[in-house]
């Protein structure tokens, strides 16, 4: 029993090691990438909108803003607008962790805006130094790529506009990957394996007792 203690605690120590590796997620403006697209399940018009991910199953995005938040068609991913055609605020939460995210912004002609991201609640903030230009058909002029590395993955993001956008669109995902357990969560499953070897042995030592 000491040395399965001994060899838990040792597990535990490396895990929160592990967990508290260095990462980083980077903010770049370019061109898109990643196969998988965003598209919206049809018929919402609400302040939170569905979406799926062009996958096979695909797994849910979330989209929410204070407004009204429209889902509409577009050519390749679906287009999330503001329904009074201002969205200053936008939250989006994937049910996959990904390692990257690509996005594009639509603004209203002859305005300017400013952007602020926070990344899987805060964790990491971005205030775009640029101002986002004037984009009326939001297809290319304020494009952004978020990628994380040094084992760290994006599951959500916070975005802020000054003034607001018209719209988000051509949403695109690359590498998604199965939420990992945190270093507690790993701890408790390894005491509950550790725990469960240990009756299995005692019962086990009962049983060939009770033979002799």
């Amino acid at each position: 029993m000491k040395r399965l203690l001994v060899s838990t605690a040792i597990a535990i120590g490396a895990l929160a090691v592990a967990g508290s590796a260095s990462a980083a997620v980077t903010l770049t403006v370019g061109s898109f990438g990643g196969p998988l697209g965003v598209h919206s399940v049809p018929g919402q018009s609400a302040g939170t909108v569905l979406g799926t991910v062009t996958s096979a199953p695909g797994p849910l995005v979330t989209l929410s803003t204070t407004g009204d938040l429209l889902d509409t068609s577009g050519g390749g991913e679906a287009i999330f607008a503001a329904n009074d055609g201002s969205m200053n605020d936008l939250s989006i939460l994937f049910s996959q962790a990904y390692l990257g995210v690509t996005f594009n912004l639509n603004v209203p002609v002859q305005t300017t805006s400013t952007m602020t991201l926070s990344v899987n609640g805060g964790a990491f903030n971005f205030a775009v130094p640029n101002a986002l230009i004037p984009d009326p058909l939001g297809n290319g002029a304020n494009k952004f790529i978020l990628w994380a590395t040094g084992g760290d993955t994006i599951t959500s993001l916070d975005f802020t506009f000054t003034p607001g956008v018209q719209d988000i669109r051509q949403i695109r995902v690359a590498d998604g990957i199965s939420p990992i357990p945190e270093p507690a969560t790993w701890a408790m499953m390894i005491i509950g394996f550790g725990a469960a070897g240990a009756m299995l042995r005692s019962n086990r030592r009962r049983m060939a007792f009770a033979a002799i």
